[in-house]
C-alpha cells in the first residue's frame, strides 16, 4: 500500500474528518427526531430509544460477523471465509454497478450471495446450463387418437371463487 504524504494525506484526514462530521450530523438529526415522536409515549425517557436503537444496530453487525466467524473453528478459515464474501460482493457491484446491483444481478447470483454459495463468479452464473426442459408432442404429429393423453380441463376459478 502506497504510502500517503503531503497533499495526499491531507486530503485523507480531511475526508475522514468530513466522514465523522456527516455521521454526527445524522446521528444528531435522527436522535432528535426519534425522540421527538416517541415523547408522547416514553416521556422523559424518550432519550433512551434512539440511543437503544443505534446501540442495537451496532451490536447485531458485530454480532453478524462473530457468528461468521464461529461456523469454522479456525479463525484464519474462518477470516478467510469473510473475505470472500466480501470478495463476492465486490464482484457483483464491479459487475452490475455499485448501488443497483441487488436489483440487475440475476436471481440466481443474489441468492447465492444471500445463502453464502458465493464461489459462483458472475460469469459462471450465466453459463450454467438451465435444468432441461420437457417437452410434449406437437397435436397431429402422427401420433394417434388413443395413444395421446387426455385433454387438461379448462382453467376455470373453483366454484364461488369470483
Amino acid at each position: 500500500m502506497p504510502e500517503f504524504s503531503g497533499g495526499w494525506l491531507a486530503g485523507a484526514w480531511a475526508l475522514v474528518l468530513l466522514a465523522m462530521a456527516l455521521a454526527i450530523g445524522g446521528f444528531a438529526n435522527s436522535f432528535t427526531a426519534v425522540r421527538d415522536a416517541v415523547e408522547p409515549s416514553f416521556g422523559s425517557m424518550a432519550w433512551t430509544v434512539p440511543v437503544l436503537i443505534d446501540v442495537g444496530v451496532a451490536v447485531f453487525r458485530v454480532i453478524r460477523r462473530w457468528m461468521i466467524l464461529q461456523e469454522e473453528r479456525s479463525y484464519e478459515r474462518a477470516n478467510a471465509r469473510w473475505w470472500a464474501r466480501k470478495e463476492a460482493k465486490w464482484d457483483l457491484q464491479d459487475t452490475y454497478g455499485p448501488l443497483l446491483w441487488r436489483v440487475r444481478a440475476p436471481r440466481r447470483a443474489r441468492g447465492l450471495y444471500r445463502w453464502g454459495h458465493h464461489t459462483a463468479t458472475p460469469a459462471a452464473i450465466r453459463t450454467s446450463p438451465s435444468p432441461p426442459t420437457r417437452r410434449r408432442p406437437r397435436l397431429g404429429s402422427g401420433t394417434s387418437a388413443t395413444t395421446q393423453s387426455p385433454k387438461r380441463p379448462l382453467d376455470r376459478p373453483a366454484p364461488g371463487i369470483t
